[in-house]
């Protein structure tokens, strides 16, 4: 078969390695690498023994990331830590946000999710990490749709599921007036 590119994404970085490893062989297939979550960046809750690892960390990231066509991320703040970190990568990385933005949240007919007496769920699976990815425009979103939309409250409820530092945690205690929508 031919293939115009390969999309690898982490968690777990590993899947960025083992196509590193492939792309010796697939010279001319483009690669674009997705990064759900950071590697060496990934300070306040490291995937390994940080103190052991982190030179190493740092260079295979470097080395996975040199060789990477272009470079996706969710949330800008992801996007200039790592033009800081690899100045070699700007340019290559975009930035692109999860699926409901404020345009499709305008479109008409985006009544038709949130109809009286239905229940809504939401879950989050995944951790928190200072100034990487924090839960704060989530919740003030949160807080702005159960305050604009009072008839849901009752039937909302959103689920957190996943590791997390406790600065992170006590982020969640500035939205006391919405906690009964979601769940930690």
């Amino acid at each position: 078969h031919h293939y115009d590119a390969i999309i690898t994404t982490s968690n777990p970085f590993t899947a960025h390695l083992v196509w590193l490893s492939c792309k010796r062989k697939f010279r001319s297939i483009n690669w674009i690498m997705d990064i759900g979550d950071p590697f060496y960046l990934l300070k306040e809750l490291p995937l390994n023994n940080y103190k052991l690892y982190g030179w190493l960390n740092q260079f295979i990231e470097n080395k996975v990331l040199s060789k990477a066509t272009s470079i996706s991320c969710t949330v800008e703040e992801t996007r200039i830590l790592y033009e800081n970190e690899f100045p070699e990568v700007q340019g290559k990385i975009s930035v692109i946000p999860p699926l409901l933005t404020k345009t499709i949240a305008k479109r008409p007919g985006r009544n038709k999710y949130f109809q009286s007496g239905s229940a809504i769920k939401i879950s989050y699976i995944g951790g928190f990490y200072k100034s990487i990815r924090e839960p704060t425009k989530f919740l003030q979103l949160l807080r702005l749709l159960l305050h604009q939309r009072p008839d849901i409250r009752e039937s909302f409820k959103v689920y957190f599921f996943g590791s997390t530092s406790q600065d992170m945690m006590d982020l969640f205690d500035d939205f006391i007036d919405i906690k009964e929508s979601f769940v930690i």
